[in-house]
């Protein structure tokens, strides 16, 4: 499919449309028409560029543009970024493999984001900009290439899943610990140690450490009395310890391929 047809016009009750997967290059005038439009779905549509008149759709609370070919990504992406800024809806949005390699300070145009997925691109670092974004409750930076967790976390006080596996990070910043976190992934990168601060997450749920450099399980971990999915497979960890056992509503425990000679308490679950 290459085309809308005009037809369409007349559905003024369509709400959502999904046109991810064909070979359009350009957003079809005819949907930058449809003010109604709440959800576009525009993944792998192989866009070049993002035309000013998206900021004709209102409504829009999700927009998913991963996937595309969007040329000179960094120069396009801050004035992206303050034409969004316009749709006062907006929500969710989807940058998913783009190739973007550096995130602009515009993105604090997006002031009422819940849901920033930034998900296989080339990020190194998170900005502070992006720490101000106060609104978001879900960041997804994962496959990325992010070594340093910034202080500045810390501000995202409204943030309850993040989602920062497969990075090229070493250390967990207290400041992590200081969000209202509900999920929390790290899995894939080069962390050697969890604090003991872990305590002060007690709202989490689901918490994945698999495929790093971990030794060892604080007892902390026992405070965290509403988590049920504990994935700390693919460690260098060689003991369990009995702390676990006071996780009264864990559901689901990975401890796979660690080291050889795992001592398993004798308290169970």
């Amino acid at each position: 499919m290459t085309s809308l047809p005009e037809e369409l016009r007349t559905l003024k009750n369509l709400r959502s449309i999904n046109l991810s997967c064909n070979p359009f290059g350009k957003i079809p005038e005819l949907l930058l028409e449809m003010k109604q439009l709440e959800s576009l779905n525009l993944t792998s549509i192989g866009l070049t560029e993002i035309p000013d008149a998206i900021n004709k759709l209102p409504n829009l609370t999700k927009l998913d543009i991963s996937f595309n070919q969007i040329e000179n990504i960094l120069e396009v992406l801050p004035k992206l970024c303050e034409i969004l800024g316009h749709l006062s809806n907006l929500t969710e949005i989807h940058l998913v493999g783009n190739q973007i390699a550096e995130i602009p300070d515009a993105i604090g145009k997006l002031s009422n984001l819940i849901y920033l997925d930034l998900f296989s691109n080339q990020i190194t670092e998170i900005p502070e900009a992006l720490t101000q974004m106060s609104s978001l409750m879900w960041l997804k930076l994962r496959g990325n290439q992010i070594t340093h967790i910034p202080d500045a976390i810390a501000q995202l006080s409204n943030i309850e899943c993040l989602d920062l596996g497969f990075n090229q990070i070493t250390h967990i910043p207290e400041a992590i610990w200081q969000l209202n976190l509900t999920l929390l992934d790290l899995g894939g990168n080069q962390i050697t140690q969890i604090s003991d601060v872990i305590v002060q997450q007690p709202n989490l749920t689901h918490l994945y450490l698999w495929e790093n450099q971990i030794t060892q399980i604080p007892e902390a971990i026992a405070q965290l009395s509403n988590l049920t999915e504990l994935d700390l497979g693919n460690n260098e960890i060689t003991v369990i310890p009995e702390a676990i056992a006071q996780l009264s509503n864990l559901r689901q425990l990975d401890l796979g391929n660690n080291e050889d000679y795992l001592i398993i308490p004798e308290a169970r679950l």
